[in-house]
């Protein structure tokens, strides 16, 4: 019983932080090139470990040549498709994201609630209904 109620907590936990986040890089765009920026400018450590990780990919793509091209291929072919990549995701949440821009912070926070709520209600019922029906 203890462990299907942490369970249970737990996933209801972790899926309204997870709406949370979602919906505030969907209301806040900048919220997450930010967030990275401020963390590397804090955290001289971590960006010596990025730096030093990067320094020897490149070291070992340009010892064995077979790895340096499969990862210059995997590269040239990224950067060619991430702009259509980009002109997609901004086409599909273009709108989603001008209405919850425009909103003041009371109304985002009421949507970023409410949005939460009914989410995690509709999974905790529908997680309750499969308990139920496993059971008999």
């Amino acid at each position: 019983m203890a462990k299907a109620l942490l369970t249970g907590a737990t996933t209801v936990t972790v899926t309204f932080i997870i709406i949370v986040l979602l919906i505030s890089i969907t209301a806040y765009p900048k919220l997450m090139p930010t967030a990275i920026t401020n963390f590397f400018k804090w955290n001289q450590g971590f960006l010596s470990f990025i730096i030093a990780t990067i320094t020897a990919s490149e070291a070992v793509a340009s010892a064995v040549p077979p790895i340096g091209a499969l990862a210059t291929s995997i590269h040239n072919g990224l950067v060619t498709v991430a702009p259509a990549f980009r002109s997609t995701l901004e086409g599909a949440g273009s709108t989603l994201t001008i209405g919850l821009v425009s909103l003041t912070p009371t109304e985002k926070y009421l949507v970023t609630q409410n949005v939460s709520v009914w989410i995690v209600v509709t999974i905790t019922l529908l997680y309750t209904q499969y308990i139920k029906i496993r059971r008999r």
